[in-house]
């Protein structure tokens, strides 16, 4: 094997690159094993926020890698709030709470919104130059919040409000609205003019996909199901092995889109199904 000096070097070289192989590998099934998982995670979280499992809806745990150090991101929904946690998954401890958006202090904010009851938007009505904008013959704010519960197939009775916001858009008046339910969360854009929409993004809770439930599917188009089966026989995987972590429905000029994403193996798929016609319009696999 070092019958010569050359052969000694490269045989040095195979053995050195092998232990490092083996190595890494043992150093990463340490770094893994070594966190707390996504089970105690949540529970961590709903414990902070004073919530039992059974009081909350669309309980996401999703992982991601910031700053070198593993984290837990951790999303949830109750009594009209959304509250989203980060925590260090090598010990459990809590890197941040928010919720709808605002930091908490301490200990979470507890604020009751209870069902949806429109409120006055508390957004300027100038546009972002700060010129007062001539408002004419335009929509309340109640009926955007109908024109986008109509568009849903939703009553006010079966959904949460979590906000209700004016803006500008290429000088033109939108109202923001988000609401939720049980399995999503809905974003919708609606022109104060006419009451159009103008974008619309629905984000089913990861509970959802191959559930065999479907989800809202647009008029003609495919369900959230058959979407994530296309991207599922594309990647050559089945739904029992991956963990999704994305199921969107949007609106992209004009154009019904499935957002969709999913882990196996370390690797992150991410793939844009057309709603209509069920064609993959993007797909990407990188390592986790």
């Amino acid at each position: 094997m070092f019958a010569t000096p050359k052969r000694a070097v490269i045989s040095t070289i195979c053995i050195m690159a092998v232990l490092l192989a083996v190595l890494g590998g043992i150093f990463a099934a340490v770094s893994r094993n070594g966190r707390i998982g996504r089970t105690e995670a949540g529970r961590l979280a709903l414990a902070d926020a004073g919530l039992e499992e059974a009081q909350v809806s669309g309980l996401r745990v999703r992982e991601d890698h910031d700053d070198g150090q593993w984290e837990y991101e951790v999303d949830f929904y109750s009594d009209g709030a959304e509250y989203e946690y980060v925590l260090r998954a090598r010990d459990g401890e809590i890197l941040s709470r928010e919720m709808e958006g605002e930091s908490l202090g301490q200990g979470p904010a507890k604020e009751s919104r209870g069902n949806v009851r429109p409120r006055e938007s508390q957004a300027s009505q100038t546009d972002p130059a700060g010129t007062e904008k001539l408002t004419g013959e335009e929509i309340s704010p109640e009926d955007a919040l109908a024109a986008a519960l109509a568009d849903a197939g939703l009553s006010e009775g079966d959904v949460t409000l979590i906000r209700e916001e004016t803006d500008y858009e290429d000088g033109v008046k939108v109202y923001d609205i988000g609401f939720y339910t049980d399995e999503a969360e809905y974003d919708y854009e609606v022109r104060a003019t006419d009451g159009s929409i103008s974008g619309r993004d629905i984000e089913r809770f990861p509970a959802q996909p191959g559930s065999g439930a479907g989800g809202n599917a647009p008029e003609g188009g495919i369900s959230a199901d058959s979407a994530c089966e296309i991207a599922l026989k594309h990647a050559g995987l089945d739904k029992e092995e991956v963990r999704f972590a994305k199921t969107e429905l949007d609106l992209d000029d004009g154009r019904e889109e499935y957002e969709i994403e999913f882990f196996y193996g370390g690797i992150e798929y991410s793939y844009t199904v057309d709603a209509v016609s069920g064609e993959i319009l993007e797909y990407e696999a990188d390592r986790d």
